[in-house]
């Protein structure tokens, strides 16, 4: 059967939304869009799970914040295909089978004129050692622009450097010193644009590095922010060896760093200046490399619809290819041949007798990899793989690979020492012909497209009663038997470094002793630290509803009473023999006078209040058939409490077609009202704790109803409606009885569907 969405009017999925505004996906000229008003901020999940809040996000405003941009190309004829062509060979460098070649020990040079300009900028310099003696050469001479900078010509192969050039010269030059070889295909083009660079920064392999960085030295970026707007600005630290950093934006600066990770702040300007990310240590000052620098300027609005993503399946998430003539195409191009015994041929390369081959493929070693090898046959003992400077060994035998499909996949690993991949043959008895390579960055999970699907997220107003929901360090929180309390200590559901890690024993109580209702709904995120055990929560140690077993996952715990001495907040309570793990994270704690837990209400310093969600308006009577039709949801309520309903109606609940969920019970509410009577349907339970589909065919002497492909209902009722039906609202027709819940879909149909429709589409 043709898809039946199709044949609605009015269709409504979580996709589109602007202030004020849910937009639907039919009709297309915005008479099925629904006005949407909350007048408050408010959290949602995203696609990963995170808690984030509801705001307009600009663009990354940092347009190079991986120090990934290249320049244009500086040298001409970098790889000697024309010759001596904008070269000039100095002394005894001769041109050779298309390379430039030095073999005597006369001090010569080689100069190419007007490389770069007379200013002071930064350059990836790169150059190939085709054959050497063993020594080095340098850049260097009164006309250089990068001065005396002794080059890697020891070993052959791919040399990169990067310089800053001094604002004087504008040559390269390069002098033989005591090499002797040939070289080929220099090349220099500018890197780190839109940045300057303080004493002790450079740029290199896409990061900027701090080496003994002094206090101050800065980091500046060269577009200003606007005074007086919150921006979220977010990077990567990784090589850490030593003091720290800070982001300063606007003149506001964020707390310091010094560690290696991916960090977030939230940061308002005071005044109209640059982004910088500041060495904030004296002494030794700061080493380390930062990079994938963003801005994001936020822009609040209280009346933005809300989608919650829920129920994806997620995947690992790689970075590019970092292994270069992975697939041998290029014979052995770009792959060190250790001793020579390895065979490169056919897009393979050919394993025997001690065949050693390897590739420096990692620059930072703070993140995890993932390694692929693909064999196109193999035989003997074994083959065996070496992750940096040989601290990490990896021995696949000839079974562990021909079973594996002939792969040899090692995921989420590091490289330890240096970021080099060796691939070993085991020894003489050991043959194999290897046909790809893969190396490339894990960068944690992604959801699987379609695995999962968004829902409209509709609460009621909602208070969090906890002052401060996030800071456990402050005085508003009563602490016994000594617990450590460690802030930012970890990534928490926001995806920012500020979880609070509590580390205690069997008397460590947490508590507020505020005046709450032992009825108020009350709910936290805890994860542990390592392991996973039993821990009480949210309550008393006495009572019984609030022993939950964590993990090292994150997950949010929830209670709806708290018997005994219930005005008092015991956040964490390790008290008695129910809990035997001490040592957790924990992050948002709420509670609100609900019988279920709402969205996540950050607090600092005061309560807040989030105002309730309220959708209508759409549609229209062009929309809308009065006579005949179909209302359709795929819906999933907020607990039980009052009713929740979606109507088509004329302003008035007495002229109006109903659905959604009973007050106070677990049933379905389905009801047609008019001027002739009212028929009412609310008897049957509710089919799943989750999401259900559910329909009303309305059609004077013929009422059904559908619910998850089953028929609930079927009526000879009759109607007739004072005026026509021109509005489909999440209420009861005039703004009461709001829907609070979760919407996957929602359809209006201006004919009544087959009972053969009915049920395929509520299946």
């Amino acid at each position: 059967m043709s898809n039946l969405l199709e044949k609605a009017s009015i269709l409504l999925t979580p996709t589109a939304y602007d202030d004020g505004k849910i937009l639907s996906v039919k009709p297309e000229d915005g008479t099925g869009d629904f006005d949407f008003t909350r007048n408050s901020s408010a959290t949602r999940v995203n696609s990963q799970g995170l808690i984030e809040d509801v705001q307009i996000l600009s663009s990354n405003l940092v347009s190079n914040g991986d120090f990934s941009q290249e320049g244009a190309e500086q040298v001409t004829n970098g790889d000697f295909s024309n010759g001596e062509t904008n070269w000039e060979f100095g002394g005894d460098w001769t041109l050779v089978s298309g390379t430039a070649e030095i073999l005597t020990s006369t001090n010569s040079f080689l100069i190419q004129s007007n490389v770069v300009d007379l200013s002071v900028k930064t350059y990836k310099i790169q150059y190939e050692v085709v054959s050497t003696n063993g020594s080095n050469f340098r850049l260097a001479g009164g006309n250089s622009a990068f001065g005396n900078v002794t080059l890697d010509s020891a070993t052959i192969g791919v040399k990169t450097l990067y310089l800053t050039s001094n604002g004087t010269k504008r040559n390269l030059q390069f002098n033989q010193n005591a090499f002797r070889g040939s070289i080929d295909n220099v090349s220099v083009k500018e890197v780190g644009q839109d940045w300057t660079l303080g004493t002790g920064w450079s740029i290199g392999d896409n990061v900027a590095n701090a080496v003994d960085a002094a206090f101050n030295s800065q980091l500046v970026y060269s577009d200003n922010v606007v005074a007086n707007t919150k921006y979220k600005v977010s990077f990567n630290v990784s090589n850490y060896v030593k003091g720290n950093v800070r982001v300063n934006i606007g003149n506001v600066g964020s707390d310091t760093v010094s560690s290696n990770g991916n960090f977030t702040f939230v940061l308002t300007s005071a005044n109209v200046a640059p982004l910088i990310i500041q060495s904030w240590a004296g002494g030794s000052g700061t080493s380390l490399s930062v990079t994938n620098i963003s801005v994001v300027e936020i822009t609040d609005d209280t009346n933005l619809p809300r989608i919650n993503y829920e129920g994806f399946s997620y995947q690992d998430a790689l970075g590019s290819e970092l292994v270069t003539n992975g697939g041998f195409d290029n014979g052995g191009s770009n792959w060190v041949n250790l001793n020579n015994l390895a065979v490169f041929e056919n897009s393979s390369v050919v394993f025997e007798n001690n065949a050693k081959i390897y590739q420096a493929v990692v620059s930072d070693l703070s993140g995890l990899y993932n390694l692929e090898i693909e064999f196109s046959s193999i035989s003997g003992n074994g083959i065996q793989i070496l992750l940096g400077n040989g601290n990490s060994f990896v021995y696949y035998s000839v079974s562990d690979i021909i079973n594996n499909g002939n792969k040899i996949t090692i995921t989420k690993t590091s490289f330890i020492g240096s970021g080099i991949l060796f691939i070993y043959s085991q020894n003489i008895n050991t043959s194999a012909v290897i046909d790809n390579v893969s190396v490339k960055e894990y960068l944690g999970q992604e959801p699987i497209p379609d695995s999962g699907c968004g829902s409209w997220l509709f609460e009621p107003q909602s208070t969090n009663e906890i002052s401060y929901s996030e800071d456990f360090s402050n005085a508003y929180w009563s602490k016994l038997g000594s617990p450590t309390v460690t802030l930012n200590y970890g990534v928490s559901p926001s995806g920012q470094n500020n979880s609070v890690r509590i580390q205690g024993n069997s008397s460590t109580v947490i508590y507020n002793a505020g005046s709450f209702s032992a009825t108020d709904g009350r709910s936290m995120y805890v994860k542990a630290t390592s392991g996973s055990g039993n821990i009480q929560l949210l309550s008393h140690t006495s009572n019984t509803d609030n022993v939950f077993s964590i993990d090292e996952n994150w997950k949010r715990v929830e209670i709806n009473t708290a018997a005994g001495v219930g005005s008092i907040f015991y956040a964490v309570d390790m008290r008695g023999a129910s809990t035997d793990i001490f040592d957790i994270e924990i992050w948002g704690a709420q509670i609100e006078q609900n019988s279920y837990a709402t969205s996540y209400i950050p607090t600092n310093g005061s309560t807040v209040t989030r105002l309730q969600d309220a959708a209508f308006g759409a549609g229209s009577s062009d929309l809308i058939n009065s006579t005949e039709g179909v209302l359709y949801a795929e819906i999933a309520a907020l607990g039980t409490g009052n009713y929740k309903l979606i109507s088509l109606n004329n302003g008035s609940p007495g002229n109006s077609v109903t659905i959604g969920f009973h007050q106070g019970t677990i049933n379905f509410y389905f009801r047609v009202a008019s001027s002739n009577g009212t028929t009412t349907y609310n008897t049957f339970p509710i089919d799943y704790d989750g999401f259900n589909k559910i329909a009303l065919k309305y059609k004077s002497g013929d009422i059904s109803i559908f619910a998850n492909g089953t028929k609930k209902v079927q009526s000879s009722g009759t109607f007739a409606f004072a005026s026509s039906l021109n509005k489909l609202n999440f209420d009861y027709g005039n703004g009461g009885l709001p829907f609070f819940g979760k919407t996957k879909c929602l359809a209006v149909f201006k004919e009544a569907l087959t009972d053969e429709e009915l049920e395929c589409l509520t299946t």
